[in-house]
């Protein structure tokens, strides 16, 4: 049965469902198969069927832990937040040896946004099951959260290393690689993964963002074009199209392109921050349209801070009035800052917004925050910032 428990740890859940319904097919009383079945079922979405094998893990004498927790997961899976919190601090109670109750508790913790305290759950259990790579995944997660984006790249190296065939972490690695400056090694990342998985949706969207940022506008648009063409009912595929098209300054494609997936109901704030950029490319520019998008992206996903610090730039930049521009600037700039209050482009521009007030006392402080970020040498948010604390701090 261990295997089936590694087959789980490692994310392989449909191989562990698969090999503990061979045992319950001999022995269906076995609380250990039932178990994983359970926790299979769970992974998968599968409530039901799920919450009926918990009851009969709990009848054959599964470990009361062990029942705490997949109740626990159950809940979570219903959005029930606070009543899968309390189970798994139930199970930890009962059982503090097990990484699976400390995982429940940090996951649950980061659901209430409670990133900074549910750091130490997602830690302990890490060290009680190091060689889980989905774990090393999760923790690198919480720790992007909280901008430690160095040690999240340390622990999403674990996670390829343990797990090889788990994409998400392959994506993740990409990601935090290109916030370090490193996107030559995104790029060679993402390429190894495809190899293990080739043909993976979600490799080849973010090789298409690695491609951009690398200033590959054609070779992105055409990873993207082809991954919409592969997959034309998956969203991720569609707004990695529409960004590479506009990235390519193919800006009618990709407003025909966001129109067709608006008129099938198909509208993010993704979609809504690319077409604002698209009617910033109108001649003349269509800025009132711009900011109409941008808010609605805000309004789309109240987490992200994109949209407010692009908007709160194209204030700075195009705004007119300038003095009614940069008052509504600042306003969603510090929106900007409330959803990353450690991202450097949001800071930077803030602190450039309260020079046009003349608050230098105000963009001091938030110049010295992007400078303690400790960004990668020449790193161009971390030399503006030095430039503007010179320029401040003379003054």
């Amino acid at each position: 049965m261990s295997a089936i428990s590694d087959l789980l740890s490692q994310g392989r859940t449909r191989e562990a469902r698969q090999q503990a319904e061979r045992v319950l097919a001999e022995k269906p009383q076995n609380a250990e198969a039932l178990v994983a079945v359970a926790k299979a079922q769970l992974v998968e979405g599968d409530l039901g069927p799920a919450e009926a094998n918990i009851k009969k893990a709990e009848a054959a004498g599964a470990a009361p832990a062990e029942v705490l927790v997949m109740r626990g997961a159950l809940a979570g899976e219903r959005n029930q937040v606070d009543e899968a919190l309390s189970l798994y601090q139930q199970a930890l109670k009962l059982d503090p040896g097990r990484a699976e109750s400390e995982f429940g508790v940090a996951v649950m913790l980061a659901e209430q946004t409670k990133y900074t305290e549910s750091l130490p759950h997602f830690e302990r259990a890490v060290k009680l099951q190091p060689r889980a790579g989905v774990l090393h995944y999760h923790l690198a997660q919480n720790l992007i959260r909280v901008d430690q984006h160095q040690r999240a790249f340390e622990h999403l190296e674990q996670a390829v290393t343990l797990n090889p065939l788990y994409p998400p972490a392959y994506q993740l690695l990409a990601k935090v690689l290109c916030i370090l400056g490193k996107q030559t090694a995104a790029k060679r990342l993402l390429e190894e993964g495809l190899k293990l998985l080739p043909g993976d949706v979600g490799l080849r969207g973010e090789l298409t963002n690695v491609l951009v940022q690398l200033g590959d506008a054609r070779g992105a648009e055409a990873l993207a074009r082809a991954v919409a063409k592969d997959v034309p009912d998956n969203l991720a595929a569609q707004e990695n199209f529409v960004l590479a098209l506009v990235g390519a300054e193919k800006f009618r494609e990709a407003m025909e392109t966001m129109k067709a997936l608006d008129d099938k109901g198909v509208r993010t704030a993704t979609l809504r921050s690319a077409l604002a950029i698209c009617m910033q490319a109108k001649s003349p520019p269509d800025l009132i349209g711009a900011m109409r998008c941008y808010e609605e992206a805000m309004q789309l996903d109240p987490e992200d801070w994109h949209a407010a610090c692009d908007l709160g730039l194209m204030l700075l930049q195009k705004g007119e009035p300038k003095e009614m521009a940069v008052t509504r600037a600042i306003t969603v700039l510090e929106e900007a800052r409330r959803r990353a209050p450690r991202r450097q482009e949001v800071l930077l521009n803030l602190a450039l917004a309260y020079v046009r007030t003349g608050d230098r006392a105000r963009s001091l402080d938030l110049a010295k925050q992007v400078v303690d970020l400790q960004l990668p040498d020449g790193d161009p948010a971390r030399e503006q910032a030095e430039r503007l604390v010179k320029k401040l701090g003379a003054s």
